[in-house]
Formats: C-alpha cells, sequence, structure tokens
C-alpha cells in the first residue's frame, strides 16, 4: 500500500521529509506489514501542522528496536494500560517498556507564526475578538493542535475582558484572554509562547533545560508501571533543532552541575575538591520508575539508519540494571564518577 500522497501532504513545510516521502512511505509499509499497522495510523493521522519530529521519533524508535536481533513481541501502545506506553518488548525473560518524549521550543519564531497564522485562519470571519494567548514552553507537541482547536473554540465564546486556561495532568499549559472588539475581524494581537505563565520570557539555560527534561521523565513516570527485578522502563529522548543540547547538557540536567569547592588538609595547606551540586533530576530519590534514558541528539537522521542511542543510568536503580542483557549491555553508557564521590585536584 502507498502512503507517499498523505506523506507528502503532512510534510509539505518540512524540508528533509517531503523530498524523502518514498524513503519514508518504504518504512511506514514495512512497518505495517509487521505488525505495527496501529503506528502507521497514528502517524499518518496526525495533522502535522507544527511539529512532525515526535511523530517520525516514533517510527525510527520502532525501526531501531526491530533492528535489533534479541528484541521480541515488540508492541505498539500495549493493552492493559489506561494511558499506555509507547512500546513494550521482551528480551529473553524481561519486559520493557518504552515511553518516547521529544523536547521541542515552540518559542522559535517559525513556529509561532505558524501558530498565530494558524488560529488567525480559523478565526476569520467568526468572531470580532481581539486576542491574548499564552502557550507554555513545557507544551507536548503532539497537543498543539488540539490546544489551537481549543483556542480557536474559546475566542468565539469568551467577551471582553474574559480569561479562561487550558490545563493537561492538573498543570496549566495555554490561556486565552479577549481584549476588546474589533472593527473587522478577530485575531491574535499579543502572543506569549514559549514563555512564562506571566508572559515574561523564559532564558535558555541549564535550568531551563533541566526543567523540561524533569517535565518529560514526570510524565513518562506516570504511564509506566513500577519496575520489578524482570521489568525495566526506559525513556527514549530527543530535541529538534530549535534546542542546542549536548551530552553534557542531558548529564548535567540529570545529576547535577559540576562544581569546585575549596578548603584546608589537616596542616592548613588549601586543596580543591570538585563534586556535583544537588540540584539534578536524579540527585535525590524520585522518578524510580525510569530506569534507562536513551537519548538521540538533534543531528540523528530520523529517515536514515539507526544508530545506538547514549545511555543514562537512573543511579538509584544501578543494581537492577547491571542485569540487563544485550542490546544495551554494551552500549555507550553515561554516569559521572563524580555522583558517587568528589574528586580532589592537584593545584
Amino acid at each position: 500500500m502507498s502512503y507517499i500522497k498523505r506523506i507528502e501532504e503532512m510534510s509539505k513545510d518540512f524540508s528533509g521529509v517531503f523530498e524523502r516521502a518514498s524513503v519514508l512511505n518504504a518504512q511506514l509499509s514495512e512497518l505495517s506489514e509487521n505488525g505495527l499497522d496501529k503506528l502507521v495510523h497514528n502517524f499518518l493521522s496526525n495533522k502535522g501542522e507544527y511539529a512532525l519530529r515526535p511523530f517520525l521519533f516514533e517510527v525510527f524508535l520502532a525501526r531501531w528496536l526491530r533492528s535489533r536481533g534479541s528484541i521480541t513481541d515488540l508492541q505498539y501502545e500495549p493493552d492493559g494500560f489506561r494511558t499506555p506506553p509507547d512500546f513494550s518488548f521482551r528480551i529473553d525473560n524481561s519486559l520493557f517498556y518504552v515511553q518516547a518524549k521529544v523536547l521541542v521550543q515552540i518559542g522559535n519564531e517559525q513556529t509561532k507564526k505558524k501558530i498565530v497564522h494558524q488560529i488567525n485562519s480559523r478565526i476569520s470571519g467568526l468572531t470580532n475578538n481581539v486576542l491574548e494567548i499564552w502557550l507554555s514552553e513545557d507544551i507536548d507537541a503532539k497537543m498543539l493542535n488540539s490546544v489551537v482547536d481549543w483556542i480557536t473554540k474559546k475566542a468565539t465564546q469568551l467577551s471582553v475582558g474574559e480569561k479562561e486556561a487550558y490545563s493537561h495532568d492538573g498543570e496549566a499549559v495555554a490561556w486565552v484572554k479577549v481584549l476588546c472588539l474589533s472593527n473587522e475581524e478577530g485575531y491574535v494581537g499579543i502572543e506569549h509562547i514559549g514563555e512564562s505563565h506571566d508572559g515574561l520570557i523564559c532564558p535558555t539555560n541549564i535550568e531551563v533545560i533541566r526543567n523540561r527534561v524533569r517535565d518529560k521523565i514526570k510524565r513518562a513516570n506516570r504511564n509506566l508501571p513500577d519496575p520489578d527485578n524482570n521489568t525495566f522502563n526506559l525513556l527514549a529522548l530527543t530535541n529538534d533543532f530549535s534546542m542546542l543540547l549536548s551530552l553534557e547538557s542531558i548529564q548535567d540536567a540529570l545529576y547535577g552541575t559540576e562544581e569546585i569547592i575549596g578548603g584546608c588538609d589537616q596542616r592548613g595547606d588549601p586543596v580543591f575538591y570538585e563534586r556535583l551540586t544537588q540540584n539534578g533530576i536524579w540527585s535525590t530519590r524520585v522518578f524510580t520508575n525510569i530506569d534507562l534514558v536513551l537519548y538521540y541528539d538533534s543531528g540523528v537522521d530520523l529517515l536514515g539508519d539507526t544508530p545506538d542511542p547514549c545511555l543514562f543510568v537512573n543511579p538509584f536503580n544501578s543494581e537492577r540494571i547491571r542485569t540487563i542483557t544485550e542490546p544495551f549491555y554494551s552500549m555507550k553508557a553515561r554516569i559521572p564518577h563524580l555522583y558517587y564521590e568528589p574528586r580532589r585536584l592537584d593545584m
């Protein structure tokens, strides 16, 4: 079955995908033929107006998992969960669950323009309300279409001065307010996209990255069962090109920031130590449902070959994780030695 026409429709604004529609078509056809037709259906059903990468990442992960000969019984959105994880599979007698997340900085100018243009197009002719809108930087890219639908609906229902918020998992991720009436058609007058709840710009620094990664881990942690000696939970993580991240940035966010502290030894001579501050996501025993973070940087070609990710180990589950066999056993894993003890620096 050919999906090329639908692929071209949904990827026309995404260079690098539209031109390789035949490649993606072959990949989707192979997944469908091997029992992952639900994944293919979900991928082709998304509107793809703002972010195609989260859906491409799921297809990429399915191809990577299928390429590993030791992995069996691969399922997409397995049964038995109110909100299922994205994948499950088995290696020997062990069961693995995978949640896939993409860090997307919706505050970049291209995405802002798309969102505002889409809202303006939808409310044109329906209302003369002038809107102020806010979308959280932490909003999941997959939610953007439903949030824009909600804003469009509220634009025709609210009166001047009224404001209403959109919440997900008990947290506000968007709001809309009617500022005034236009003499002609309604439109977005003020937008705060990728900013704090009060409209202030969020700086892109390690603390912002840490909060973004923590949010993804928190959401994944809710959807995954409690692990045991034969059940392991994985978070597959990547980011789009709007965020410049490195392995060091992810390591800092998970385990804490490296710092140098000074003091004196027993003889009164100055000594300096390098250690990790206690500001990492895993500096304390939290989010222990996640055993491993599988990280792919933004440079990975989601339509190309399927290289192995870099692994970040939950230090509180490290003893259990040592029992995991191939393919994970031989992959590159990162956990800083400083996590366990400070290191004296020779000056």
